[in-house]
């Protein structure tokens, strides 16, 4: 669940504002008047990095909690090795392939929900207005 909340927050955010910035300065519409498929070209390859992104991701996160368990079980509380070890395998494996699989259903949904968003933003006079007094306005 962590790493849910981790990508959602870190790398959904990341590429809806990509693709968004994209579509404000008219990258996009550049490249539909040069004959090139932004969405083959911009949202694809983004779309699948979040997909992949994310079982690799709990992957990692299951491995350091397994392991963190091990520490604390065998190095601290000096449980036996094997005992663990064969405890471990018997409870986690199946929660491990659950794990997996919403893993990937999720990277589809929230990678699919940002570039969605990234690329249908509409570009408000707010939004650069802002942008042009952050920039040129005097330090004090």
């Amino acid at each position: 669940m962590i790493t849910a909340l981790l990508f959602a927050g870190r790398a959904g955010t990341a590429l809806a504002s990509e693709i968004g910035l994209m579509r404000a300065t008219d990258q996009l519409s550049a490249m539909e008047m040069m004959a090139v498929d932004p969405i083959e070209r911009v949202v694809v390859p983004r779309f699948l990095g979040g997909v992949i992104a994310m079982p690799l991701l709990a992957a990692i996160f299951s491995v350091i909690g397994v392991y963190g368990a091990q520490l604390v079980g065998v190095q601290i509380m000096h449980v036996d090795s094997g005992s663990f070890w064969s405890q471990m395998r018997a409870g986690v494996d199946s929660g491990c392939q659950r794990g997996l699989v919403k893993s990937c259903i999720f990277g589809v949904a929230c990678s699919l929900i940002a570039v969605y968003q990234g690329y249908y933003a509409i570009p408000t006079a707010e939004g650069s207005a802002a942008r042009r007094r952050a920039r040129w306005s005097p330090r004090r």
